[in-house]
């Protein structure tokens, strides 16, 4: 989970770039299944709490990695507690 580079261009090139990320990749790895998917947390931190709920719960995901927003991280962090523990 992480924002797309934050490079200075107008807010329409930015929305087009991001749109052609894609969300979802799979493949194998070692010999297992992986898929890798994405999101874009905005930098902010109830964004990223938000769809790391909807991961863990919905999509059952295993794994959230790549979160270089500190804010966004510890939000992230509560939810994979809550999750471990449940």
């Amino acid at each position: 989970m992480t924002d797309p580079p934050s490079t200075p261009m107008p807010a329409e090139q930015r929305r087009l770039r991001r749109s052609k990320w894609p969300s979802r990749i799979s493949g194998r790895f070692f010999g297992q299944k992986v898929e890798v998917i994405y999101a874009d947390h905005q930098n902010k931190a109830d964004i990223g709490a938000a769809i790391a709920r909807q991961w863990y719960e919905r999509d059952g995901v295993d794994l959230i990695i790549d979160i270089p927003n500190s804010a966004v991280a510890l939000a992230v962090q509560e939810i994979s507690r809550q999750q471990k523990s449940s």
